[in-house]
């Protein structure tokens, strides 16, 4: 495989960008399935290795009144 890198004799490196993109582009595949296998990965450890360590509740009191009054403590408290 030929690579388009140039040196000169004033240390000047010339980089093909477009060669570099059709390669990429060539090895999508193995891209793609490596971003997968380490998005499994991520997923599994943080699923099966790391206890949560927060936990959260919330209790919603519902109080049917027809006048429209307050509610005060004793009424959330009951």
């Amino acid at each position: 495989m030929e690579t388009n890198i140039r040196q000169d004799n004033n240390e000047e490196v010339e980089i093909d960008i477009m060669q570099i993109l059709m390669m990429l582009l060539s090895k999508i595949w193995i891209l793609i399935v490596s971003g997968i296998a380490v998005a499994i990965i991520a997923f599994s450890i943080t699923e099966l290795a790391i206890t949560p360590l927060y936990q959260s509740s919330i209790k919603l009191y519902i109080i049917n009144r027809q006048n429209g009054s307050t509610t005060t403590l004793s009424d959330i408290q009951s």
